[in-house]
């Protein structure tokens, strides 16, 4: 899809909040589909070896298609954050589950 908007022309390519993954989706079912997403102090730097950036498979193909296409990407990332037992707000699983909006 985003080679195909790069030949006709596009310079961004957008996936909304289910485009990157099924409808219906529990908390438990998601997981799968979650990644730690880096803070934003976090120096981020594309690469052409996923081994670079494990349990970030997701962030890294999003990346490859804005370097590869030379367009700018903007993506709806579910975001699993670990939180302490300890903490009155943390879910019994130990996991805060969010929702992001990363571009590149």
């Amino acid at each position: 899809m985003s080679a195909t908007s790069f030949l006709q022309g596009s310079k961004i390519i957008i996936f909304d909040e289910y485009g990157l993954f099924p409808l219906g989706l529990g908390r438990d079912t998601i997981f799968p589909f979650l990644e730690e997403i880096p803070s934003p102090d976090e120096q981020w730097k594309s690469s052409d070896d996923i081994g670079e950036h494990p349990g970030r498979e997701i962030l890294f193909n999003l990346s490859r298609i804005a370097t590869t296409n030379s367009m700018f990407v903007v993506a709806n990332v579910g975001d699993v954050v670990p939180c302490d037992s300890e903490d009155p707000n943390c879910p019994a699983d130990g996991r805060f589950v969010l929702m992001d909006l990363l571009s590149n």
